[in-house]
């Protein structure tokens, strides 16, 4: 048994005595908008500020801090945003890593980006170097199935050209609880749908996988 992966071809292709079976994944984001914006491309925003503020925490020699970062969910970030927040972490982090005892908080008064909410700062023992994460709390709502049934509508289109190729094909949603934008509740009885895939399968929270394929 062997996997690969083609042009046009499904993510992955498991070869067997009885066949080839075609894998097609994919991920299952929230519908909801921050202003227009998807939750999946604001996710990613404060992962590239996070990042771009470490770098410029390493770069100025600053103490072995943890910073995490509270974003502002209501507030949109734009790409544009990403380098002067990060240098707003950076600089807020460099004037105040004198008075981190063990632990530091630091409400926004104005002082920061609109962004942001509010940032905390530990000293742990250990770090080998400054670290900027961030932070973010959400409700967990419930599976919207009509986009469940758009993403398997959206990937048939593509059902011709992985059979030429394969014998079955399947079609793996991944609802990721380690994901903001992607977290969301499955009830064990979520409603089938008619499908040309073989199989449809959602693998929620990395922990159960329930077959909605009729």
């Amino acid at each position: 048994m062997a996997g690969s992966r083609q042009p046009k071809s499904p993510t992955f292709i498991v070869h067997a005595p009885s066949g080839a079976v075609g894998i097609e994944v994919t991920e299952y984001f929230r519908p909801e908008r921050i202003d227009g914006s998807p939750l999946q491309e604001q996710e990613s925003l404060c992962h590239q500020i996070a990042h771009v503020a470490t770098q410029k925490c390493i770069e100025s020699s600053l103490p072995n801090l943890y910073v995490a970062v509270s974003f502002e969910r209501a507030r949109r970030i734009v790409k544009k945003d990403v380098v002067p927040v990060a240098e707003a972490i950076a600089k807020l982090v460099s004037d105040t890593a004198a008075h981190v005892d063990w632990s530091l908080k630091v409400v926004n008064d104005g002082q920061l980006p609109e962004c942001i909410d509010d940032i905390l700062m530990y000293r742990p023992a250990g770090l080998t170097e400054p670290f900027v994460g961030f932070t973010a709390t959400t409700w967990v709502p419930p599976v919207a199935e009509d986009e469940l049934r758009k993403i398997v509508l959206n990937k048939e289109k593509k059902l011709d050209a992985y059979r030429r190729r394969c014998s079955e094909v399947w079609l793996v949603i991944v609802i990721d609880g380690f994901r903001i934008a992607s977290l969301s509740e499955l009830p064990p009885d979520a409603s089938r749908v008619t499908t040309a895939f073989d199989r449809v399968i959602v693998l929620h929270d990395w922990r159960s996988a329930i077959e909605l394929s009729n």
